[in-house]
């Protein structure tokens, strides 16, 4: 088996994780994605409970705080990710995983044994993902769609000074999961990697 490694971006609610995690048992890989959190806390010797908040700030930001913002959050914020980041690269150097989130397409943007994801589906499909999952109101279900949605756009941006994470330029593949469902597409996207780097 070749070496490869795989990014996975998503759209809020739907099912880029589950997906991820499926993939990986497949492929018998590393999934990585707070662990990265947990291992760039233990590198700066910080807490990771307040990595942890800083991480969870960052996730529901406008983009006016990654303007102005506190200047304080944004350095715990912007050596959050570049401690991330060192460690993505490293992971990446020694197995074949899988990373979630984290920019990791742009982080990795140089390596050419990578494959790069981005799930997404409808706003209704998504909405219902996490109104059955998280058990809210449909009022605070439609208002966490459009704050993550915003947030993550607004933190990539930040990050990587790209305006568009969806940019046929960042991503390999990019699939709708709620055409096949979370399983299937773990299996469509295995078939891809397998046609790829699985072959004898």
């Amino acid at each position: 088996m070749q070496h490869f490694v795989i990014t996975i971006g998503r759209e809020f609610g739907s099912k880029g994780k589950a997906i991820a995690e499926i993939l990986g048992k497949m492929l018998n890989i590393n999934v990585y994605e707070k662990e990265l959190v947990e291992l760039a806390a233990k590198r700066n010797q910080v807490s990771l409970a307040k990595y942890l908040e800083v991480d969870e700030i960052m996730s529901k930001k406008s983009v006016s705080f990654f303007s102005i913002g506190n200047s304080k959050q944004l350095k715990l914020a912007r050596t959050l990710f570049d401690t991330q980041a060192e460690i993505i690269k490293e992971l990446a150097e020694k197995e074949s995983c899988i990373f979630v989130g984290r920019c990791a397409n742009y982080v990795l943007r140089e390596r050419t044994d990578c494959i790069n994801i981005y799930i997404t589906s409808p706003y209704g499909a998504r909405y219902n993902n996490l109104l059955n999952e998280c058990e809210m109101t449909f009022e605070a279900t439609e208002r966490m769609i459009m704050e993550m949605d915003s947030s993550r756009k607004n933190y990539y941006k930040f990050v990587t000074n790209q305006e568009n994470r969806l940019q046929a330029k960042n991503n390999h593949v990019v699939i709708d999961s709620s055409l096949l469902g979370t399983k299937a597409t773990a299996e469509v996207l295995y078939d891809i990697v397998s046609r790829k780097y699985l072959k004898d």
